[in-house]
């Protein structure tokens, strides 16, 4: 069957079984007492956390969050952008909101693609939600489904859209920032990104009826095909470990940049996870997940 046949003919099948058993991995590892660990060593926390000594929450949250709602289809790897982000705004920090935002989306090298449309996307943000966020800030930093859904509304969006989730993960690392303690709800969905599509497939809980050889091709399938199903079975999975999707999702993007930096060779991955976090349950709990010699 050539390629372009094979592509039309895929279709990908959630594995609750598997499900089930990376349920208990994540239990045995205690993943939920160290999520906390994962996001201390997230690029996009470390930037914010470096920002907050030079913005006030309210500022660095309008900021951040118009920042997420376009950080998507970006031209270069995340993190580059998160930092290309950071040296933006450490260098114009004095400048209102609106220029910042403005004029990162315009000249940064990792918002190339869909320019227009990201600039589309600030100019309604700008418009209609930062007027509602700053007066109502002390709601929103309180309640994020509030929040939530204040900013699907107004920026005319599906409410479990990535960018969406994503932009609620932002801006609950803000407040983590400035030591700000909320609940994040359980029904916020992860973020389905690339990221979370590989992991998906490595971790056995999406399986195909071709084979898995081309995982990075396979993910992109499934981001735009299956959303939906991939919201739903990490949601059936957070819910048994009682660790929120948005905060689990930071485990699965740190997780998957290994793999990516090994150009998918899990053996690599796992010596380059290992060197990181000496912790030895999570050195276990990554290679039970990923099948590596299991």
């Amino acid at each position: 069957m050539n390629k372009c046949l094979s592509m039309t003919y895929m279709k990908f099948f959630p594995d609750y079984s598997r499900a089930d058993r990376l349920v208990e991995i994540f239990r045995n590892i205690n993943i939920d007492s160290k999520i906390d660990l994962f996001e201390e060593r997230d690029i996009q926390y470390i930037v914010i956390k470096e920002l907050s000594n030079y913005y006030n929450v309210k500022k660095l949250s309008i900021i951040v969050v118009g920042i997420a709602l376009v950080s998507y289809l970006l031209s270069t790897r995340g993190e580059n952008h998160w930092i290309y982000f950071k040296k933006y705004a450490l260098k114009n920090y004095r400048y209102d909101v609106d220029e910042i935002l403005l004029k990162f989306v315009e000249n940064s090298p990792s918002m190339l693609r869909f320019k227009d449309k990201k600039i589309r996307r600030i100019h309604r943000y700008i418009d209609r939600v930062i007027p509602l966020l700053e007066r109502d800030f002390n709601i929103y930093s309180r309640n994020l489904l509030s929040f939530r859904n204040m900013l699907a509304k107004n920026m005319e969006t599906n409410l479990m859209g990535k960018t969406i989730s994503f932009s609620i993960k932002m801006f609950y690392y803000v407040l983590k920032a400035y030591n700000i303690l909320i609940n994040i709800p359980m029904s916020i969905p992860i973020p389905v990104d690339y990221r979370v599509c590989i992991f998906s497939i490595l971790s056995k809980v999406f399986k195909n009826n071709v084979d898995m050889n081309n995982v990075g091709l396979y993910a992109r399938i499934l981001r735009e095909r299956y959303a939906n199903e991939i919201r739903r079975i990490w949601n059936y999975i957070c819910s048994r470990i009682n660790v929120p999707p948005l905060r689990l999702d930071t485990f699965i993007w740190t997780t998957v940049k290994y793999i990516i930096d090994s150009k998918f060779d899990l053996n690599q991955a796992y010596i380059s996870f290992s060197k990181n976090f000496s912790d030895i349950g999570l050195r276990l709990g990554f290679r039970k997940i990923l099948s590596i010699g299991v």
